[in-house]
């Protein structure tokens, strides 16, 4: 699928509120945009244009969109992989195009981001928990100390947090 046809097709199945692809019991708005069941459940207010959410749903594009194979939602960053409605959720949890939430980021200061930019937000917020060499597969690292330590490393593309 071509990549401006794959994110028309994206724009027109995203729910109004989350921008997630749809999915599931689908709703409307009063002036007619999609809404998620998640969103129906938990707002009163279309986001795109402040009309109330109904309880009318959209049975039609329901049927469509478990007809149909969708591009991942991550198609933007880069996943070029389709699925239909029963394998996307488990295709999300895992791609390695879905946004990245920083484990080190606490209280108001919090960081999402690609996997790509995740490596850089590492180093230069978190360096002191920066191992500094680039490790390659089975390469042992002998430890001199017993004292607590933590931190992240880069291995094969993969960050990877250990504390001991």
């Amino acid at each position: 699928m071509a990549p401006d046809k794959a994110s028309e097709i994206i724009a027109k199945v995203k729910c109004s509120n989350c921008s997630e692809i749809l999915q599931g019991f689908l709703y409307l708005c009063t002036t007619g945009h999609n809404i998620c069941s998640k969103c129906k459940n938990k707002q009163t207010q279309c986001v795109q244009c402040n009309g109330g959410i109904t309880n009318i749903r959209n049975p039609v594009l329901e049927s469509l969109i478990r007809f149909f194979k969708l591009p991942c939602p991550y198609f933007d960053g880069g996943c070029e992989q389709i699925f239909d409605e029963d394998n996307m959720a488990e295709h999300k949890q895992r791609c390695r195009y879905r946004p990245y939430k920083c484990f080190f980021c606490e209280g108001n200061d919090v960081w999402n981001g690609s996997l790509n930019t995740f490596e850089e937000h590492l180093r230069n917020s978190h360096n002191k928990y920066w191992l500094n060499k680039r490790t390659r597969r089975n390469n042992q690292v002998l430890l001199d100390s017993y004292k607590d330590i933590e931190g992240y490393c880069l291995i094969d593309g993969n960050i990877f947090y250990f504390h001991q």
